[in-house]
This record gives C-alpha cells, sequence and structure tokens, in this order.
C-alpha cells in the first residue's frame, strides 16, 4: 500500500533547515521525497496531480503541520511487555516512537538463569511488572530471537541489564 504525506514540513532528523517536500510511502517505508509544487508558488496541473495522487492508495494533507522520521525513546521499561503484551506498539507508535530500547537502570527479566529467575523477577517487578511465569528466557540472545519472531512495532533492541548478571544465592542485586 502507497501513502502520500504532502505539503507537509520536512524534518529529515538531520538537523538542517526543514523544507517542504510531499514523501510518498510504500508498505511502511518512503519510497520517495519529492519536489513539492506548492513549496515554489506552482498550481500542478491536473495530470501531474492525479499522477501522484494515483501512485497513493491514501493521500494525507500535512498543510501547517509537521513531517518527521520516527522518534527514538533510548529509556523505555518495556522489555516484558514486548514480548507478552499484545497491545505493545499501540501506544508508542500513537506517539511517534519507531524503536524503543530496554534494558535500562541495569533492571532486565534477560539473563536470568532457572536457580537465580525468581529472585531476578521479585527484584524487577515494581518497574517492568509481573514477568510471566512462561517466560524462562536466559540468553540475552534468546530473548533477541523471540523479539525476532514477531512483528514488531516499533523496533524494540535492548540492553544486557546489568542487575541479572551477578545473581547469586542469597545475593540477588549485588
Amino acid at each position: 500500500m502507497r501513502t502520500l504525506i504532502k505539503n507537509g514540513l520536512v524534518y529529515d532528523g538531520s538537523g538542517g533547515t526543514p523544507f517542504r517536500k510531499d514523501v510518498l510511502i510504500k508498505d511502511g517505508f518512503i519510497e520517495a521525497v519529492t519536489e513539492s509544487a506548492e513549496a515554489y508558488g506552482m498550481e500542478m496541473t491536473r495530470a501531474e496531480a492525479s499522477g501522484a495522487e494515483a501512485a497513493a492508495a491514501e493521500v494525507i494533507d500535512a498543510s501547517g503541520l509537521v513531517v518527521t522520521p520516527g522518534f527514538i525513546d533510548t529509556h523505555r521499561h518495556c522489555d516484558i511487555d514486548a514480548l507478552y503484551n499484545p497491545e505493545f506498539g499501540r501506544l508508542e507508535m500513537a506517539q511517534g516512537l519507531t524503536t524503543v530500547i530496554g534494558g535500562n537502570c541495569g533492571l532486565a527479566p534477560i539473563p536470568a538463569p532457572k536457580q537465580y529467575r525468581r529472585d531476578i523477577y521479585d527484584f524487577i517487578e515494581p518497574c517492568l511488572g509481573i514477568a510471566p511465569e512462561e517466560m524462562a528466557i536466559e540468553r540475552f540472545g534468546d530473548y533477541l530471537e523471540e523479539l525476532g519472531k514477531r512483528r514488531q512495532n516499533p523496533h524494540v533492541p535492548g540492553q544486557v541489564g546489568r542487575f541479572p548478571l551477578p545473581a547469586r544465592p542469597g545475593r540477588a542485586g549485588a
């Protein structure tokens, strides 16, 4: 599916001056960024306008609005939600977040060796929520593999939380 966002003021994330262009999106990826005739005070001919709009299933008039790339939230406590909450991503995408990074504050449910799992899950619960019993992921690579099996919006790279690493009996979080 193609979507044309036209007449918007584009901030491309480079830090440069924003510019007025039209953005054509195909299947969730930017296919083209084109000159907007309106930016130069010209009227598009009917054929030009219908050609650009015919290429799109949806046309969004962004006049008076800003068009930006997705935002990155570098501090999101979403490690468990990303795997087990079927609503995960709805709120994030509504905020324009296309990437959220978990494993912050040293808190993460992974790695979680079986003998220390309950201590780890109890410690992280106040911040990350209740870890489901079926969440038995011991290695960080396995966690990333599980995330990769889901069609994820937003993208969820993670950090290895430092809390689970030194977990030992009697020293959880030491």
